[in-house]
Formats: C-alpha cells, sequence, structure tokens
C-alpha cells in the first residue's frame, strides 16, 4: 500500500462509509472533493476500513508498517561504488553525476569524505578518552 497520510486515509474510510461501501463510488467522490488530492485505489479504501474495523487502527497487523532496506556501511559503500561506475561508463567524473542527481532532486543528504580510522589510531584515541 502506497504511503498516505492520517488526513488522506480517514477522508478515504469517511467517503468509503458513506457510500455504504461502495469502493468504486467512494473513489469517485473522493476525488470530486478533494481534486487537489492523490486519490485512493479503490481497493484501498476497503482494505483500510477492513483494517480498521478490525484492529481499530490504520497500522498492519504485525506493527511493521512498511518494510525499509536497513541502511548499512556495506549498502552505502555500494551506492557509492555503482555512482562512480556510472561516471566511468559515461566517461564523466563522479561530481558531475553527483550534481546531476542533487539538480533533479535525488539527494537527500550531502555527501562527505571522512578519515579512515586505522588501527594505530585507537592508542590515541583512548588517551583521549581517558583524558
Amino acid at each position: 500500500m502506497e504511503r498516505f497520510t492520517w488526513a488522506e486515509l480517514t477522508d478515504s474510510v469517511q467517503v468509503y462509509r458513506e457510500t455504504r461501501g461502495n469502493s468504486r463510488v467512494a473513489c469517485r467522490i473522493y476525488q470530486e472533493r478533494l481534486p487537489n488530492r492523490r486519490g485512493p485505489h479503490h481497493i484501498m479504501s476497503a482494505l483500510v476500513d477492513q483494517r480498521l474495523r478490525a484492529r481499530g487502527s490504520f497500522t498492519r497487523a504485525d506493527g511493521r508498517g512498511r518494510r525499509r532496506t536497513v541502511r548499512t556501511p556495506a549498502f552505502e559503500e555500494d551506492v557509492l561504488w555503482r555512482v562512480e561506475s556510472i561516471a566511468h561508463r559515461m566517461r564523466s567524473s563522479p561530481e558531475t553525476v553527483w550534481r546531476v542527481l542533487h539538480d533533479q532532486s535525488l539527494l537527500r543528504y550531502h555527501r562527505q569524505h571522512v578519515q579512515v580510522i586505522g588501527s594505530r589510531d585507537f592508542p590515541q584515541r583512548l588517551q583521549f578518552a581517558r583524558w
């Protein structure tokens, strides 16, 4: 199920109940009343209403909601490697690829290079922590 706001879900269920469970009519009325909002699929209104009646909540029975990818260092390295690979295949620099992604609003954060902490740094870090 796409992610909808609480207001969209509530309005969807309200219209669905007003039409006595006729999901196709409810979908049409929802679009007429709220033309600036994205409309739910006709099946979604019935599913959300059923979930609300059974659980008293819009959340899924297992409480998870939408599954998300775990963001690990390995995943981030893979993303960075793929950007480098795209740049290489297109005979461009990685910075140009990042700039295009940024200009298209596909980046939510700024890439930041940091120094690598090696095994020789541990005694200095320990000394600083104790200080």
